[in-house]
């Protein structure tokens, strides 16, 4: 396999290539760190297919509204972790087993498909495994505790989600209030005519555009553009119609969950 070069990846985090470039410069860097990452080939999202006719567990599908596609999942508990990521804001884009990662641990060759890779307007690439705190064991520790400190080192976080981060407090619940508006957001003419209103305004209630009317496309909208990035809401507080919410300007975007 040719291994690219620091010159040969671009780096905006733009780009309609911008996670599997981010993933390139891993490639690149894991290899100083004892980590050699295997990539999907060109035009692939997953290194592996999680829906076969051998697959040993079950598996979900969810329709991704910042994707524009189907991704898949090995739990419920993924489902929702991927539910939080499409509704954040300061996600670009993501994936799931985006990559292999071969690694040495207690002198075995070994090998580990995260679940998420993810990507944040601000062009940080952050790796997730998804587990039940039940399957956490002792292997699970260790694989953690190495990959996090290798990957540190690239500058990639690598971290391992049970129910507490995914399911504690109001993310998810939030997440899905936005997404099953932000499905049914209409054209780009109507979003920004939304957004410049909210431009004009600063920062106003959910209210000011029907968040709790049953259809209404102003509410739709703002979903839509709080999915992209375009907007941002006070997640400190559970979502309401009193909820504020504000536009954002330049790079400025809420901070990721996790």
């Amino acid at each position: 396999m040719l291994q690219p070069t620091r010159s040969s990846i671009a780096t905006s985090p733009h780009s309609p290539t911008a996670l599997r470039q981010a993933l390139m410069r891993l490639m690149y860097d894991g290899a100083s760190h004892g980590l050699r990452i295997e990539l999907p080939p060109a035009g692939a999202h997953r290194i592996r297919d999680l829906v076969h006719r051998g697959a040993q567990r079950p598996v979900s599908k969810i329709t991704s509204v910042k994707l524009g596609r189907v991704v898949q999942c090995e739990s419920a508990l993924e489902v929702d972790a991927i539910q939080i990521l499409d509704a954040q804001g300061a996600v670009a884009t993501f994936s799931e087993q985006a990559l292999r990662i071969h690694y040495h641990l207690d002198g075995q060759a070994r090998h580990h498909v995260p679940d998420l890779a993810v990507l944040t307007h601000q062009g940080r690439l952050l790796l997730f495994e998804v587990k039940f705190q039940s399957d956490v064991d002792e292997n699970v520790q260790k694989r953690t505790a190495l990959l996090q400190g290798a990957l540190r080192a690239t500058g990639v976080q690598y971290q391992l989600l049970t129910e507490d981060q995914i399911r504690g407090g109001d993310n998810l619940q939030r997440a899905i209030r936005v997404l099953r508006r932000a499905r049914h957001a209409t054209c780009k003419v109507q979003l920004t005519t939304v957004l410049d209103r909210l431009v004009r305004l600063g920062c106003a209630e959910l209210s000011t555009f029907d968040w709790d009317v049953p259809g209404s496309v102003a509410a739709c909208s703002i979903a839509y553009l709080l999915v992209q990035g375009r907007a941002s809401l006070d997640a400190s507080v559970p979502l309401t119609a009193r909820t504020r919410v504000w536009a954002n300007q330049g790079s400025t975007r809420e901070a990721l969950t996790w």
